[in-house]
C-alpha cells in the first residue's frame, strides 16, 4: 500500500525556525521547562522521552514524563499509551530527544542515512512532559489546571479547527484561562 511521506523533526524544526534558534543559542534546550500536551496519549516507553539515552524508560523510570493522566473517551480507552500515535508524534515534535535517529532507515528530505545522533530531536529535547490523554474527556479548565498544577507553563492542544472565522467560543475560553491565570491555584 501507498504510504505518504511525512517530514521528520529535522525538517519541521528547520521550517518553523527552531534550527536557526538552536544555532544562535545552542544551550537553549528546554531544560527546566515543563510542557503540557493534551492529545491521544504518548508512547511512554519510547526512548525519545528518556532522561539518559540508551537506558530503558517507562513511567517513573528514566522518563521526562512527569505526569500522565488518561481518561476514556472517543479517541482513547483510558489506559496510558497511545493507540493512535498522534499524541506521541506531537509530543516528540515538541520535546523528543531524537534517541532513535540512528535507527531510521529512510527519511525523505533529510538526506541519505545513516542519520546523526539526535538528528530528529524535537524543539525542546530537554523539557519535561505533562500528558493528558483524550482532550474530549477533560474540560478546558481541567486541562489548564491539571497541567499547571504539575508544573506546565506551556500547553499544547491538538483540537483541529472547525470554526469558520478562526476565533470561536473555545478560543475565547482559552484566552480567558490564560488572561485570568491564577498562579496560586492548587
Amino acid at each position: 500500500p501507498f504510504v505518504p511521506s511525512k517530514a521528520f523533526n529535522d525538517l519541521g524544526t528547520r521550517r518553523i525556525g527552531i534550527s536557526r534558534l538552536k544555532g544562535l543559542h545552542p544551550t537553549l534546550t528546554g531544560d527546566g521547562v515543563t510542557i503540557g500536551v493534551t492529545d491521544t496519549g504518548v508512547d511512554y516507553i519510547n526512548p525519545g522521552y528518556s532522561i539518559v539515552q540508551g537506558l530503558p524508560t517507562s513511567t517513573g523510570l528514566n522518563s521526562r514524563i512527569v505526569y500522565y493522566e488518561a481518561k476514556p473517551g472517543p479517541y482513547t480507552e483510558g489506559l496510558p499509551g497511545d493507540n493512535d500515535g498522534h499524541g506521541s508524534h506531537v509530543s516528540g515534535s515538541i520535546l523528543g530527544n531524537g534517541a532513535l535517529s540512528e535507527t531510521v532507515v529512510k527519511a525523505p528530505g533529510s538526506g541519505v542515512g545513516p542519520y546523526a545522533t539526535n538528528q530528529f530531536a524535537g524543539a525542546a529535547p530537554g523539557a519535561t512532559l505533562v500528558m493528558l490523554e483524550d482532550f474530549n474527556s477533560f474540560t478546558y479548565e481541567e486541562q489548564a489546571k491539571t497541567a499547571y498544577n504539575h508544573g506546565a507553563r506551556i500547553l499544547n492542544n491538538s483540537w483541529g479547527h472547525n470554526s469558520t472565522n478562526g476565533y470561536d467560543s473555545a478560543s475565547m475560553i482559552w484566552d480567558g484561562l490564560v488572561r485570568d491565570a491564577d498562579s496560586s491555584a492548587d
